[in-house]
């Protein structure tokens, strides 16, 4: 029975897992490589946050932006898409009423600029994902 979008995507991984579920003109994923990307994030999440957290996904459209949805699934958070391009005064409004305590972007998206737009925040913990990987995970204080 399929109850939640995670549900979907498994019996989805299970029947094709070499399958490519996302591509774009620079990257694309298998649906195993999407699922093993989704726990990295997930991993990290869940040892730092509690469930049902906001987290920011900031970064491009891409099929990383996806592997990073379904790691804050899987963590048992929600996510906050935002889109690189917002003024900062949006961004700012969205990490404040969300209450996103930690971000993900790709670290094309610089860090520091993303403190810069959310007046009053700081992040003092930033995690690249893994060695060869392009995101990075941060944390509001």
């Amino acid at each position: 029975m399929i109850n939640t979008v995670l549900d979907a995507f498994e019996i989805t991984l299970d029947r094709y897992p070499d399958a490519p579920a996302f591509e774009d003109e620079n990257s694309a994923l298998t649906f195993r490589d999407l699922y093993t990307g989704s726990q990295v994030i997930a991993s990290r999440l869940a040892a730092a946050l509690p469930p049902r957290t906001p987290v920011l996904v900031y970064m491009p459209k891409s099929p990383e932006m996806i592997r990073a949805f379904l790691g804050v699934l899987y963590a048992g958070c929600y996510y906050i898409p935002a889109d690189t391009d917002m003024p900062a005064e949006r961004l700012s409004h969205i990490i404040g009423t969300s209450g996103a305590k930690a971000v993900i972007c790709s670290r094309s998206v610089s860090l520091p600029l993303i403190c810069s737009r959310t007046a009053g925040y700081t992040m003092p913990k930033i995690w690249p994902m893994q060695n060869r990987d392009r995101r990075a995970l941060a944390f509001f204080p």
